[in-house]
């Protein structure tokens, strides 16, 4: 999420009207959703791992029945998600400024060798979510915190251009593979960033906005490309989940338009719905069971195509940076350099309370807290701006000029004893 420091400032008339809930009546389709989201990008910043953020007006949260110190009233609030039973979200009511807005970061299967990258979740709108992952589940390492959720959303139900349709964004961290969750009891595997409806529990809809999302039911596998949607349904009459009709096609653009793409963790480019011949293309591969992927421009890389759907997703590496014992040495190994973009794999994020620790071989330094380290800043993540009226160096570059000088003191050093 892009640092907003000067944003913060300009939020802080908005947050005193929000602290105590009592939102400003009479707002306009578009002020809502400015405010909103403007509120949610500044305020769940410091969400961690597996815990949700109170993004903005107006969330009903229930929390386990075990659960007592359970404070999630005002926007700004965090909690963990091992403690929410269920989350409703508020469609927009533009009498009372009313557009519900939540954050997560959860684990998903990314190993915990990687604290600090997390799977993250916007829900906005008419929405709402029902944790299906229980303790013992957590206990007996079957499913990760809220790993598992029931899902149901509103579906064309934008006021204004400006806004969104109800529903569920997703983006994964770069170079970690395919991430497993469950939606409605469906599974799903994605590798880049998605969109989610679901008009019941018993269904299913997603857009990929890039790379590819596959959806599993029993041995049914529904690949979906960027620039197309896709979903599955319960048939009535049974336990057995189908395509839904006329499925699948290039998503609508004023479907993915408005989505709030600046609250997700690394910006990337939207593929543009595919074409009627690209369409055609992707229909005749699913019919003949060839990979949607690899040899045509509009269609990912095998490598963000999971291995149900004839992918080669990369292997997640062990904490020796070796092939884990048993998996497929023929498909490469997550090059876990990308998984912060640029110039951030300088150093590393320094593992939580709850976070198994760094491995033996990890030898980069911990990362500064942002905007607490004295002498210089964080890198911008790629495609935001830094701060203009910083002066203070990036961090990875003073520890870059840190490195050099004591690989020359070594080499000085060195040369002395050959003297």
């Amino acid at each position: 999420m892009k640092r907003l420091t000067l944003l913060l400032l300009c939020l802080l008339p908005i947050i005193g009207s929000y602290a105590d809930n009592h939102p400003q009546s009479s707002q306009s389709c578009p002020e809502v959703v400015q405010t909103a989201l403007q509120a949610a990008d500044a305020l769940c910043e410091a969400t961690g791992r597996n815990q949700v953020c109170y993004g903005n007006i107006q969330l009903e949260a229930v929390p386990q029945t075990d659960v007592t110190d359970f404070q999630f009233s005002q926007i700004g609030d965090i909690e963990d998600v091992t403690d929410l039973a269920s989350l409703r979200l508020s469609p927009m009511d533009t009498t009372t400024g009313e557009w519900g807005v939540a954050l997560m970061r959860l684990q998903a299967n990314l190993p915990d060798t990687l604290p600090g990258q997390n799977v993250t979740f916007i829900l906005f709108g008419d929405v709402e979510l029902t944790n299906a992952v229980t303790q013992d589940d957590i206990l007996s390492g079957n499913y990760s915190p809220m790993q598992a959720f029931y899902l149901r959303t509103g579906i064309g139900d934008a006021q204004c251009e400006e806004a969104p349709q109800s529903g569920m964004l997703v983006q994964t961290p770069e170079g970690v593979g395919q991430i497993s969750f469950v939606i409605n009891e469906i599974e799903v595997q994605l590798g880049s960033t998605a969109f989610f409806q679901a008009g019941t529990l018993d269904s299913l809809q997603v857009a990929t906005l890039e790379g590819a999302a596959t959806l599993k039911v029993a041995d049914n596998v529904y690949p979906v490309v960027a620039g197309t949607r896709y979903g599955v349904e319960l048939l009535a009459d049974s336990r057995r989940f189908v395509p839904v009709p006329d499925l699948p096609t290039a998503y609508e653009p004023e479907l993915i338009q408005s989505l709030p793409l600046g609250l997700l963790d690394r910006p990337f480019e939207v593929q543009p719905p595919l074409d009627k011949n690209q369409l055609e293309e992707v229909l005749d591969r699913l019919e003949s069971g060839k990979p949607l992927c690899g040899d045509a421009d509009f269609l990912p890389s095998c490598d963000h195509l999971s291995e149900d759907a004839g992918g080669t997703p990369c292997i997640m590496p062990d904490e020796s940076g070796n092939y884990p014992p048993g998996s497929d040495t023929t498909r490469p190994l997550c090059d876990l350099n990308l998984r912060t973009g640029g110039d951030y794999n300088w150093c590393v994020v320094e593992p939580g309370p709850d976070d198994s620790p760094l491995g033996e071989h990890e030898t980069r330094p911990i990362c500064p807290p942002p905007g607490e380290h004295p002498d210089c800043i964080m890198p911008p993540q790629p495609g935001v701006e830094p701060p203009l009226d910083d002066g203070r160096p990036f961090c990875n570059e003073i520890y870059h000029e840190d490195d050099q000088r004591d690989d020359e003191h070594r080499d000085d050093s060195s040369s002395g004893d050959d003297d």
